[in-house]
């Protein structure tokens, strides 16, 4: 294991790497119950709100890209410092915007610069551990990043309602994001090996073409982009399926919305442990298989009767317990045969899954939030899929993995 000589140790470098990643969910989720009152100060139509988290998510995708590739040339700390300058900048134009188009461009670089600490922080992670060490820590980290979902959309709620502006809470961004920028001096960089050739395009095909012939890197790649699918659909449809159906919106709607998160944090705890006891393809079946539950119950409530704003709650929180383990270890499982392209195998990884994810959720959305069996249908078919993928990536190899 690559030790760094730093004031944090390993250990503390995987903590800190699980709150690099909760910044970009933490910057989407706190956003949730704002639409109305954005909407009200900006004089835009509100159907046009979310568009923000659009933006966002667009630059995301193409942003993990341009930094993976960075963090292979210039190292992690440089190109994470950056990444957070950006981030920091855009919330305060974004507190400041008099309309939605200035918002829109805000929220766009936001993302962009969020894609730095999104995608170098499990490059830090590859860079320490191997193996199942790794999905370890992977799935660790990934615990931590559980803390932006719950807080999140309760923390602008109650901003809300103790009568602050929505232009608060991207003060408050910018904020967090600082205070990790800050504690950026305390970790050390873990590229020990900088690749100076790493902008030639030849050189950008050679590692997309190594990446992709891995038959585990590529098979792992396409089944985290079909899941992604399942999450970005619910962050589209939740808040309107609520409004719809329940009539519930703004902090109650955040109420809700924010439980969810418990699921990630069991399910990243159990993950860490079933690893260990049953390895990684194993383990990830196991929480595809709570994913389809989830869905499930849903599903019987309706037709039974007994579907509440609470019973789709609960549901989230089932399927957020598997849904983060099997993103973490498919990550892990994509990362792991390849040691010297890590940036950018995380960035092409990240952004194959969010354009296709993306995509597809932004199509389904539009036809199921108004009709509680379409919106399960759509989360319920990427997780079938992706259990089916992974029994026959299990009975296909002799993997110890």
């Amino acid at each position: 294991m690559f030790r760094i000589d730093s004031t944090f140790s390993p250990a503390d470098t995987v903590i800190y790497c699980g709150f690099l990643m909760s910044l970009s969910a933490f910057s989407i989720d706190i956003t949730l119950p704002l639409f109305a009152v954005m909407s009200t100060t900006l004089n835009a139509p509100l159907v046009h709100i979310p568009l923000t988290i659009t933006f966002y998510l667009g630059c995301l995708g193409l942003g993990q890209l341009v930094f993976g590739v960075l963090s292979d040339r210039y190292g992690r700390r440089p190109v994470l410092a950056a990444g957070m300058v950006l981030f920091v900048l855009s919330a305060i134009v974004a507190a400041n915007a008099n309309s939605l188009a200035t918002l829109l461009v805000s929220r766009g670089l936001q993302g962009l610069g969020a894609a730095a600490p999104y995608i170098v922080s499990r490059a830090i992670i590859r860079d320490l551990y191997q193996g199942v060490e790794m999905a370890q820590k992977m799935a660790i980290a990934t615990g931590i990043f559980s803390v932006g979902p719950i807080v999140a959309p309760l923390f602008s709620a109650m901003v809300l309602k103790f009568g602050g502006s929505w232009r608060l809470v991207f003060v408050i961004m910018a904020i967090y994001c600082g205070l990790l920028l800050i504690a950026l001096l305390k970790v050390g960089e873990t590229n020990a090996q900088p690749d100076k050739s790493t902008f030639r395009f030849k050189t950008l095909l050679t590692k997309a073409n190594a990446l992709w012939r891995h038959r585990q890197s590529r098979y792992f790649m396409c089944l985290n982009a079909i899941v992604t699918v399942s999450m970005l659909l619910i962050l589209a449809t939740t808040a309107s399926l609520y409004k719809n159906i329940f009539n519930i919106e703004g902090a109650a709607f955040a109420l809700y919305f924010a439980v969810h998160g418990i699921g990630i944090i069991i399910g990243q705890f159990a993950n860490h442990r079933l690893i260990g006891l049953f390895g990684v393809v194993r383990t990830t079946i196991i929480a595809a298989m709570v994913m389809i539950t989830s869905t499930l119950i849903v599903a019987l409530s309706a037709f039974f009767g007994f579907l509440s704003a609470w019973s789709i709650s609960f549901s989230l929180i089932l399927f957020a317990v598997g849904y983060l383990s099997v993103v973490a270890n498919s990550i892990s499982l994509v990362l792991q045969p390849h040691g010297t392209i890590i940036g950018f195998a995380v960035a092409l990884q990240g952004l194959t899954s969010m354009l296709f994810g993306g995509l597809v959720s932004s199509v389904v959305a539009l036809f199921v939030q108004d009709n509680i069996y379409l919106w399960v249908l759509g989360i319920a078919v990427p997780s079938v899929i992706v259990l089916a993928m992974l029994v026959i990536w299990s009975k296909g190899t002799a993997s110890s993995v």
